[in-house]
């Protein structure tokens, strides 16, 4: 890997800027086998906090809006439906996804680089009508990954039958995305 350089005057792109701790992690790899030290554990919390429209019977990336915590730039909001790992190693991951309807299956998936629930599902919860009958549900997925690579992306995926389009539910129970670094 070619690091960046800079000069006066020059205009620093986020790219960039990004590149500078992926490339120190991969210098220090090489150097001592390890990643370089960070006085953070890479994390990321995002949340939904604009209502997203979810088709019937299609597989449907969740975008989020909003973080709460990226110290390891993880998420960008011009990538919202993408978590990527910055700094190799074990990681956990929990999600929330509400959605506003009882009456139908419901089905939230985790998946590692790529978007195919057949393929790249990991993890994840259903839900099948009768289980609750109030006016919405919320499923929860955690997922452990013993050895995720600089660049694996994760995505939270929903299905549902309803019968027609359902929009996400915002506010305090809205879809959330979290995961940690738990080790090397």
């Amino acid at each position: 890997m070619t690091m960046p350089t800079f000069a006066d005057g020059s205009l620093v792109h986020q790219g960039d800027l990004n590149l500078l701790s992926t490339g120190i992690n991969n210098l220090s790899s090489i150097v001592t086998g390890a990643p370089a030290p960070r006085n953070y554990v890479p994390h990321a919390s995002v949340k939904q906090t604009i209502t997203q429209q979810v088709p019937q019977l299609q597989d449907v990336l969740i975008n989020f809006d909003s973080m709460e915590s990226n110290p390891d730039s993880m998420w960008v909001p011009s990538v919202a439906n993408t978590i990527t790992i910055r700094t190799a190693g074990s990681y956990e991951v929990d999600a929330q996804f509400p959605l506003q309807t009882a009456a139908s299956d419901i089905y939230m998936f985790l998946l590692v680089n790529g978007t195919s629930t057949s393929v790249n599902n990991v993890g994840g919860e259903d839900h099948k009508p009768g289980f609750n009958t109030n006016d919405g549900q919320i499923l929860h997925a955690n997922a452990f990954f013993p050895s995720l690579a600089v660049g694996s992306v994760i995505y939270m995926s929903v299905f549902h039958t309803a019968g027609s389009t359902i929009p996400t539910v915002v506010g305090r129970t809205c879809a959330r995305l979290n995961i940690r670094r738990m080790g090397p």
